[in-house]
């Protein structure tokens, strides 16, 4: 933890983050809005190793809002077509199937919100990788990835 509290140092105000015990939370700061990228660094040590991994992504904050998006119009997706269905099944009139278009419309343009604060991220991104690459640049690597999860 000490080679990435000191790489977070060394980014001249662009970073600002914080450790606690084997977790480490990196935030962009030069630049920042509401949909600037985080990183989130879990460090185990595994006797003959370190086994470190994380992710590079939105803000947990703004995780939440896309999960609630996607849920919202997968919910009303799938009510709307069980509405219409049922009502379908019954010989009744057929009320609620332009639900079903407005679902999908929600869900393809959230995707599309998502790929776009991606993209307008990139540098911010490129800053983030680069405080990896150069806290674990004295590490030795190894490639795990033919070894079994380990859900520690």
């Amino acid at each position: 933890m000490t080679a990435l509290d000191e790489a977070v140092g060394r980014t001249e105000g662009r970073l600002h983050g914080g450790a606690s015990s084997n977790h480490m939370h990196v935030e962009v700061e030069q630049g920042r809005d509401w949909s600037s990228p985080a990183l989130d660094l879990e460090v185990n040590d595994k006797g003959d190793y370190t086994l470190v991994s994380g992710r590079i992504g939105p803000h947990p904050n703004l995780w939440t809002l896309f999960l609630f998006l996607y849920a919202s119009f997968l919910f009303l997706g799938l009510a709307s077509s069980v509405v219409a269905a049922t009502l379908w099944y019954l010989d009744m009139p057929i009320q609620g199937v332009w639900l079903m278009p407005v679902s999908a419309a929600g869900l393809v343009g959230t995707w599309l919100f998502g790929q776009w604060g991606r993209r307008r991220h990139r540098d911010q991104i490129q800053w983030i990788s680069a405080l990896v690459d150069d806290a674990l640049s004295g590490f030795r690597k190894i490639d795990l990835s033919d070894e079994p999860h380990d859900p520690e």
